[in-house]
């Protein structure tokens, strides 16, 4: 029987172990990025309206999760504080009786989508690079 040398296929599934370990960091400097495009997005179209201008200011977004060596979850909120303008958001995102929804949340969304694969494509990158891979 022949003798194989798996001695270089046991390092390559240990480095690729190593991939996730410091994926975290990667990812979540991505989904901020991401996060900071739409609700800039959102603000744009915002100050544009002639109904809401100064309720741009009122969108936001936080950062929720972490990440650990097994598993992690990485999520942003975008979305208007409530409160003074911040309210008048959700009349221009879904409408009233007296006036149509406008969707720019899901317009800001949708355009930065590509932006944010990209993203995440380069922090997996990212992630190898610094694996050593």
């Amino acid at each position: 029987m022949p003798d194989f040398d798996f001695s270089a296929l046991d390092q390559l599934a240990a480095d690729l172990g190593e991939v996730p370990k410091g994926a975290g960091e990667f990812v979540r400097k991505a989904v901020t990025v991401a996060a900071r495009n739409v609700k800039d997005a959102w603000r744009g179209k915002l100050q544009s309206s002639e109904s809401f201008p100064r309720a741009a200011a009122s969108i936001a977004y936080e950062l929720k999760g972490g990440y650990a060596i097994r598993g992690s979850t990485i999520t942003a909120e975008i979305a208007p504080r409530l409160g003074g303008q911040g309210s008048l958001v959700f009349v221009t995102e879904f409408g009233s009786l007296a006036t149509s929804p406008r969707g720019y949340g899901r317009a800001a969304l949708q355009e930065t989508q590509e932006d944010f694969v990209d993203g995440l494509a380069k922090a997996l990158e990212d992630a190898q690079k610094a694996a050593g891979l």
